[in-house]
């Protein structure tokens, strides 16, 4: 009796949501590169209502340069969003587990490159990989962890738990 009091106070504890609504999930995405996990990402989501995970930072460059009537160079600014943006959405329950629309989009930065322009301005443009799944479905069981798709030139792969 006081395992099973004390499972529940530790279910209220670590997964508040989930003791509030049992049509709550919790979700975790996890980055893996080869075998080894980079990081991890516990979320929880409702019935049709989407969880989404974001782990963005923004990058500034010169995307371009002009001569001003003195002939200093003008740069224009530009900006760039690296990371995960995803949102996992339960849309459907059966006995067989919960089906989840998953929409992930991960950008790394591969590099700078400099690129020579006209009036002997020089700007360092990103180089970058884009990994992006839009309306995947799993259907996943309690404790079931599914790998997402990738390409064979993806430098990350993910993989989303039912917890």
């Amino acid at each position: 009796m006081k395992k099973a009091l004390f499972a529940i106070m530790l279910s209220a504890i670590v997964y508040p949501a989930l003791a509030a609504d049992p049509e709550v999930f919790a979700l975790r995405l996890s980055m893996l590169q080869g075998d080894r996990v980079v990081t991890n990402w516990t979320t929880s989501a409702g019935m049709g209502h989407p969880a989404e995970v974001k782990s963005l930072e923004y990058l500034q460059y010169d995307e371009a340069c002009t001569g001003d009537s003195n002939g200093r160079p003008q740069f224009k600014k530009a900006q760039i969003e690296l990371g995960l943006n995803a949102t996992m959405r339960p849309v459907l329950r059966s006995t067989e587990g919960i089906a989840v629309q998953v929409d992930l989009r991960h950008v790394d930065l591969n590099g700078m490159n400099r690129k020579s322009l006209a009036g002997g301005c020089g700007v360092d443009l990103p180089s970058t990989h884009v990994m992006s799944i839009s309306g995947h479905m799993v259907l996943l069981r309690a404790g079931q962890k599914i790998q997402l798709p990738a390409g064979s030139d993806d430098k990350y792969r993910f993989t989303l738990e039912r917890m």
